[in-house]
């Protein structure tokens, strides 16, 4: 459609909508009216993308409207794409062997042996010599995280 059609078919819906469809007691008359809301939003957008700014559509649109509805000019704006995420690392997913090999190594349960392994947590010398001392038993405290925390009773 060429674009002064469409803006002139845009004046002529501005003209003769319902600006005040929300207040009517007649269901038939609010859907009407939000529908034709709904096509003067489209229209906006099409206008705006078809190269007219979004500040003259505005304006045009706060010329007819109460001044109680106008609109802004972002209003017609297509939203920027959001930026793709994605993680410049892949996660590392250690294997079972992986996994029981830390577990016997330290004495520590499961769920931290992944942990340590997924975000590359090595252990220290001084984990070693606590895990040598206790008979294969380490327990590590995450002040930062209480879910990974670990109690662990140390029999003798």
């Amino acid at each position: 459609m060429i674009k002064k059609e469409l803006l002139s078919k845009f004046e002529n819906a501005l003209q003769s909508h319902d600006w005040f469809y929300d207040f009517a007691d007649d269901h038939s008359v609010w859907t009407r009216g939000r529908d034709e809301r709904h096509a003067l939003v489209a229209m906006a957008k099409r206008l705006v993308a078809q190269g007219m700014d979004s500040i003259e559509v505005a304006q045009l649109w706060n010329e007819f409207s109460p001044s109680r509805m106008g609109a802004e000019p972002s209003q017609f704006e297509t939203p920027k794409p959001k930026p793709e995420r994605v993680f410049l690392k892949p996660l590392y997913r250690a294997r079972a062997s992986e996994v029981v090999k830390l577990k016997k190594e330290l004495g520590i349960s499961t769920s931290e042996a992944n942990f340590r392994l997924k975000f590359g947590v090595e252990p220290s010398d001084v984990e070693h010599d606590i895990a040598k001392a206790q008979g294969g038993r380490f327990i590590l405290h995450f002040p930062s995280h209480p879910e990974l925390w670990e109690w662990q009773q140390v029999c003798s």
